[in-house]
């Protein structure tokens, strides 16, 4: 609670804002005493409270607040930090008051050493209960009605604009412990209930609609503000803009003097729409590191195929060949040369035949067309799966090496082992080794129908004379059965006629595959013109999985969820990994394109900024591929039995394409 007495000589330590933002303000409906109100709503803020209000933010929020240890010589953070709870009680409430009161000596809570267990207890509710009405109230109305691009410009300086001389007083009583006033008047200390009446009148003041309006637009535009002008340090808006902000700035942001209050775009509406030029720039210099990385590192020249266990410098720490991997790679490679203008490259496409001429030599049984899980070095068999997805990608390698080289026998390879992929769908697994124990009941895996339409697609790209409707037709039935509870939740495994199954494996959810396969199905349903099933792809596999399966705390995507809440059973369950953001950034960037909802692009955005945070590592290339729960890498390597050359670089390649697309429109 921010128990802030404007004195008059707070006056002569405020800034004193431009003409120009004091009239963008006025034109913001903002009050003349805005930086008191908003000083007061952020003046304690955390990364949960922001949380509220975009659930990415993160300590890079560039917004002022009390240092939680005024014993420290920074008073003000230039940023809000976490307040971390903890889970050792049953409700939220009960755990935050543990929080308050496991402080209570060492006031290292923003609130310095003289305010009672009582008062530090009101005051962080009040804190929440506020921010709580904002988002319900004034937030809606901002908005529904963003102001213009003024305003997010001006609101960036907290210096100029004095919200954080505002925020600096605050700390300053506080640490100095001068008698708690509100509004200029002195309140009591918290012992009764006529005290609590004092304090609840006083407090009540920020909540009237222009307090809340203040607060609700500051709040808004804080992570737009930032993202929006990253590339910039403002000058202060003391005097006329068109001399004091730097050219390169100006046309950014489209500020002309002369077109100021005219037809200048508004930058405020949503700051994703600003970054797609950066985006595309930084996914394109990624791809081209990550290609690197593995032409560079994968290749083996004795017995053909790749190295896939590759250290984060890439060296190789196993000879073992991982046949999932070798046919992905061989199918990235080819499909680089054949849809990438720069990756045209003979030698590229030459390694893409020795990788394929390696999997038909080795790895696929000349009876039954089953391909080998793993193999040695030089070929021979290890492991085979009692699975079809060794043969799936084995189908997708052929056919894009066939594609690209025109080469007939490529072709012939991955159009018959798609009839036999066909036979074992429809024959429910028959003839891929799978014994029918006593107990076995039949099921329906969300991974069958992703592969067919996989596949499929694949197919047709190859050949579109190609005819599978009935089996398309098929895979999404059968993938509409995994949509469940009212389309809010997508369970990876049912019953065969589309029933939950009960137990820890029938409430398995994993948001990363969900929203994969809604990009599987939105592709397919903007090709088809089917406008249903394009919604169901984009509000139940996309938007709803992310929306359970994203960590609120840290950021980043669960790897497993249990759809009632109980502790799911893998081991890994809260890991971060790589693939799921990937398939996300795909996925809501295809969203996007398709529908020009900007929601979906900021999603977008929210996954690419925990991403390039987290995961790549510009110094050697590629992704790490696992991390713990709070976002730190657990193991760095950048190739292994599951991670490979395929989800980055697709991503990559994909988003490439469909951000150049959207570029070339708005220019």
């Amino acid at each position: 609670m921010l128990l802030l007495a404007f004195v008059v000589g707070f006056a002569a330590v405020s800034a004193e804002p431009s003409q120009i933002c004091r009239e963008a303000f006025y034109k913001s409906g903002l009050s003349t005493n805005y930086n008191e109100t908003i000083a007061h709503a952020v003046h304690s803020m955390s990364v949960e409270g922001l949380r509220l209000f975009d659930p990415m933010a993160s300590e890079q929020n560039k917004i002022p607040t009390v240092n939680q240890d005024l014993s420290q010589d920074q008073k003000v953070l230039n940023y809000a930090p976490h307040f971390h709870t903890s889970t050792d009680f049953a409700t939220s409430t009960m755990n935050m008051i543990d929080k308050i009161l496991s402080t209570v000596g060492n006031s290292k809570d923003g609130l310095g050493p003289h305010w009672s267990s009582v008062e530090r207890i009101a005051h962080v509710f009040h804190m929440w209960d506020l921010w709580q009405k904002i988002y319900e109230t004034s937030w809606q109305e901002v908005l529904a009605s963003p102001p213009e691009a003024p305003t997010c410009v001006c609101l960036r300086d907290t210096r100029a604009n004095g919200i954080k001389a505002a925020v600096e007083w605050v700390a300053n009583h506080y640490e100095t412990g001068t008698p708690i006033t509100l509004l200029n008047r002195p309140i009591p200390k918290l012992t009764d209930a006529q005290a609590w009446s004092v304090w609840k009148d006083r407090l009540l003041h920020y909540y009237t609609p222009a307090a809340l309006h203040d607060a609700a637009v500051y709040l808004v535009y804080y992570e737009i503000i930032h993202s929006y002008l990253y590339s910039f340090e403002l000058a202060l808006y003391y005097t006329d803009i068109s001399t004091r902000l730097p050219v390169a700035a100006r046309d950014l942001l489209h500020l002309d003097y002369l077109t100021l209050y005219g037809n200048a775009p508004r930058p405020c509406d949503r700051m994703s729409e600003s970054r797609l030029q950066e985006f595309y720039d930084r996914i394109r210099a990624d791809l081209d590191r990550t290609v690197k990385f593995w032409r560079q590192h994968s290749r083996d020249p004795e017995c053909g195929g790749f190295f896939n266990c590759l250290s984060k410098d890439g060296k190789v720490y196993d000879e073992i060949k991982h046949v999932w991997l070798q046919a992905r790679q061989v199918w990235m490679y080819a499909r680089l040369y054949n849809d990438v203008e720069r990756f045209r490259d003979e030698d590229l496409l030459q390694e893409a035949v020795r990788g394929a001429e390696f999997l038909m030599q080795n790895v696929r049984d000349p009876n039954t067309y089953k391909c080998s899980l793993v193999v040695t070095r030089d070929g021979k068999a290890i492991k085979i799966q009692r699975s079809l997805f060794s043969e799936c990608f084995y189908l997708m390698a052929m056919s894009e090496v066939g594609r690209a080289t025109g080469v007939e026998k490529y072709k012939k390879e991955a159009i018959t082992m798609m009839e036999k992929i066909t036979g074992w769908i429809q024959s429910h697994g028959e003839g891929l080794g799978i014994e029918k124990l006593p107990g076995h009941r039949p099921i329906s895996s969300l991974a069958i129908p992703m592969m067919t339409l996989c596949v499929i697609e694949q197919l047709k790209t190859m050949d579109p004379s190609l005819n599978y409707d009935d089996l398309t037709d098929w895979a999404i039935k059968d993938a509409m059965k995994h949509v469940q509870r009212e389309g809010t939740v997508i369970l990876e495994t049912t019953t065969n006629d589309g029933k939950e199954m009960g137990g820890s494996a029938g409430r398995l959810m994993l948001p990363g595959h969900s929203i994969e396969a809604g990009w599987f199905l939105l592709r397919h349903a903007t090709r088809s013109g089917d406008q249903a099933l394009k919604q169901t792809a984009i509000q139940s596999f996309m938007e709803r999985p992310f929306e359970y399966g994203w960590d609120k705390q840290h950021g980043g995507l669960y790897y497993f969820l249990d759809v009632d809440g109980w502790s799911p059973v893998q081991l890994e369950w809260d890991m971060k990994l790589w693939w799921a953001h990937n398939e996300a950034l795909i996925a809501f960037l295809m969203a996007y394109k398709e529908t020009k909802d900007k929601r979906h692009l900021d999603r977008f955005a929210q996954i690419f900024d925990y991403s390039y945070s987290h995961f790549v590592d510009e110094e050697n290339g590629e992704w790490f591929g696992y991390l713990r729960k709070d976002g730190s890498v657990s193991m760095d390597f950048k190739g292994g039995p599951w991670k490979g050359c395929f989800h980055v670089p697709r991503y990559l390649m994909m988003c490439e394409q469909m951000l150049k697309e959207l570029l070339d429109k708005k220019n």
